[in-house]
């Protein structure tokens, strides 16, 4: 549709796409079989291409949502950004407002953790209720659920933490603590650097595997290639 009225500027294309549009639902485009096929009330400058593509949308605003399923559940959740096939597609709470998921089943488990951000193949696809945070990386974060205020980068990195007792985790580099479960305030940077860490708290690892052989250290620090730590 075109014009300036309160039911114009909504574009559709696709079976069933843009489900029910109500007078001040605006500025939105569906592409897509089922894409944005809910009943709307009110939702506005959404943007959402593929199939089942936020297909339950009802009054969520400002989100962009491409590929299969991306965004499927969300219904009055705005700001998200959505990209991949089942990217962020369990969002089900308004508390997820800023999500951002980019990669094939990127926070695909997510339903109502805020300020959340992963790009990277089936990135933090397990998180649920966590929030705030930051995950780069192929299959980066893999397991985690209620854990929050995280920093991790690189392949694998983090990919076994499983509990909130471990909020507060930088890991960066590709396999960095990856063992970690529920090791808490560890700081780990560089390739392989502490990978067999697994629930120690406040350690610190710099440098290329550095403490990678290390499995309950515990207010260690390891800095430099291969190093084995040192205990204050």
């Amino acid at each position: 549709t075109a014009g300036e009225d309160s039911t114009t500027g909504n574009t559709l294309l696709g079976y069933l796409s843009g489900g029910t549009i109500d007078v001040n639902t605006i500025n939105n485009t569906f592409v897509g079989h089922k894409s944005g096929s809910g009943t709307k009330s009110d939702a506005q400058n959404n943007t959402a291409i593929g199939v089942s593509s936020l297909s339950s949308l009802t009054s969520g605003d400002n989100n962009i949502a491409i590929g299969v399923d991306s965004g499927k559940s969300i219904t009055g959740t705005s700001s998200a950004v959505l990209i991949g096939k089942q990217a962020g597609e369990s969002i089900n709470n308004a508390t997820a407002l800023g999500t951002v998921a980019v990669g094939h089943q990127s926070l695909k488990d997510l339903t109502s953790g805020a300020g959340n951000t992963a790009v990277g193949y089936t990135s933090a696809d397990s998180v649920t209720i966590g929030a705030n945070n930051t995950v780069l990386g192929y299959g980066a974060f893999a397991t985690a659920t209620d854990t929050s205020k995280c920093v991790i980068i690189g392949r694998n990195a983090g990919d076994s933490i499983n509990s909130s007792d471990s909020d507060g985790t930088v890991l960066i580099g590709f396999d960095s603590g990856q063992s970690i479960t529920s090791g808490q305030y560890t700081t780990a940077v560089g390739y392989e650097s502490l990978t067999s860490l697994t629930n120690g708290d406040k350690n610190t690892a710099v440098g290329y595997q550095a403490g990678n052989t290390t499995e309950g250290a515990t207010k260690s620090t390891f800095i430099g290639y291969d190093t084995e730590g040192s205990v204050p």
